[in-house]
């Protein structure tokens, strides 16, 4: 009887200590982020600000990181490469890493000043001459105008008009951006040889942790993993070890596609204004090339002021190179892209909608390229979540499982005069749980309670025999 009476008193103190811990538990949570939102809300400027100066600081550093990440593939490509070509040769094999990275950063380092000595000085001389012939292509589309409808005719009045208008707002507004940017330009000229030579210092600095990070690449993976394991249990590591390998196939994966489906899309529209002689070719596949990095509205971005270019020349060649684009966009959108890039973001359109508005106004236009894929990672981690709650519950996983229900009950269909099945996460399984693991613990401790008992009884038999004999 004692042993029984101790047990209910150790159940009744298990249970209140449960509810205590769980109370103080969830008391400290909502106190600590109520603390850290109201930090974050009164000292938002401080804070930001902070975050600037620390950006700036590590500007290099950033670039380095961001640099190694978009030329591994480059790497990784030219290492398989050279361990084919130096197959059987061992001193050779042990500088295949070092001929890689090399070979990558070379390879990175020439892309960027490709662009910056063939392509910007085309588009300078490109947007020079825009400016210089701007009154003429004004002149071209009102005698067009004028010639294709009668005098005094209502259409004809109303798109001069309107075309006058358009054109001389349009060129208020690249004759101001040309004379912001010209502004801002001699600003960092006059300020001068200091900011020259930090721009110098961070680019060498991101090339020097470029090839560290790329070098020491396994390592530094080996530690992070170390660090992992060592702090969290074993459940919790799983599970961010898996979501950041798949964050990293999703980023990776959606940005290196990208770039290259952009870099077709743009060379194949270059060919086309080559062959047929467009007015402008450079300016407009640059155009095209980076505004097809955004998803979804990428291609009506750069398709906008594109014709608009070509539009001043030449009507005709501007409905030639509508046309041209749209086909193209088909191509790309369903032949080049998803052979490319595939799914990876696993987001329809209207989160990809939801990503690019969101990220693209906290960011502006590098939030607009990386919006989607980041977006994706969160929703990939939210989803697992999720996923993870309800298997947990015994409920269905499939979002079209619950296209058809109307309450709760239709998610377990059952036999008339039967009772529906508690859910394992429902309050009163919850319940039954608790009590469930109390009597398992009941029942370990009168085990170990009697097992005792039984060894102290069978010693004093054997201590009695022992006497006796």
């Amino acid at each position: 009887m004692a042993l029984f009476k101790k047990t209910e008193t150790h159940e009744d103190d298990t249970q209140f200590y449960r509810r205590i811990k769980l109370i103080g538990r969830e008391t400290f949570l909502i106190i600590l982020g109520l603390i850290v939102v109201v930090f974050i809300f009164v000292r938002f400027s401080s804070i930001w600000a902070t975050i600037r100066q620390i950006e700036k600081s590590i500007q290099g550093i950033i670039f380095g990181i961001a640099f190694a990440y978009l030329i591994d593939p480059i790497v990784e490509n030219y290492k398989r490469g050279l361990s084919r070509a130096f197959a059987g040769k061992k001193r050779a094999q042990k500088l295949t890493n070092a001929f890689a990275i090399g070979l990558g950063v070379l390879t990175g380092v020439a892309l960027v000043a490709l662009l910056f000595v063939l392509i910007i000085p085309g588009l300078i001389d490109s947007i020079s001459m825009l400016l210089s012939e701007f009154s003429n292509y004004t002149e071209t589309i009102q005698e067009w105008i004028t010639h294709r409808f009668q005098p005094g005719s209502e259409i004809g009045d109303f798109l001069s008009s309107f075309t006058g208008a358009l054109l001389e707002n349009l060129q208020q507004f690249i004759a101001g951006k040309i004379s912001e940017w010209g502004t801002e330009l001699l600003s960092i000229l006059s300020s001068g040889l200091v900011d020259f030579v930090k721009t110098i210092v961070n680019f060498v600095v991101g090339i020097i942790i470029c090839v560290y990070l790329l070098r020491d690449k396994k390592k530094a993976i080996g530690q992070v993993k170390k660090a992992i394991y060592g702090i969290l249990n074993k459940e919790t590591a799983d599970e961010l070890m898996e979501t950041c390998r798949q964050g990293h196939a999703i980023f990776s994966g959606f940005i290196h596609a990208k770039i290259i489906d952009s870099l077709i899309i743009g060379l194949i529209n270059l060919i086309f204004c080559l062959i047929t002689q467009m007015p402008y070719g450079l300016l407009v596949s640059a155009i095209v090339c980076i505004t097809n990095m955004i998803p979804f509205f990428g291609p009506l971005i750069g398709a906008i002021p594109t014709s608009l270019l070509i539009l001043l020349v030449d009507p005709v060649k501007c409905l030639i190179f509508i046309i041209f684009t749209i086909v193209l966009q088909q191509i790309d959108g369903n032949v080049i892209g998803p052979h490319l890039i595939g799914n990876n973001t696993n987001l329809n359109e209207f989160w990809v909608t939801f990503a690019i508005m969101l990220f693209g106004g906290l960011f502006g236009f590098l939030g607009m390229l990386v919006g989607v894929p980041v977006f994706g990672i969160l929703y990939y981690v939210i989803a697992r979540i999720l996923n993870r709650h309800m298997t947990k519950r015994g409920m269905p996983t499939d979002s079209g499982h619950y296209q058809t229900i109307k309450q709760y009950d239709d998610l377990f269909p059952k036999a008339e005069g039967e009772k529906a099945p508690q859910l394992p996460g429902s309050a009163d399984d919850a319940k039954e749980g608790e009590k469930a693991e109390l009597k398992t613990e009941i029942k370990e401790e009168i085990k170990e309670e009697l097992k005792e008992a039984l060894e102290e009884e069978l010693e004093t038999i054997t201590n009695e025999t022992e006497k006796k004999e």
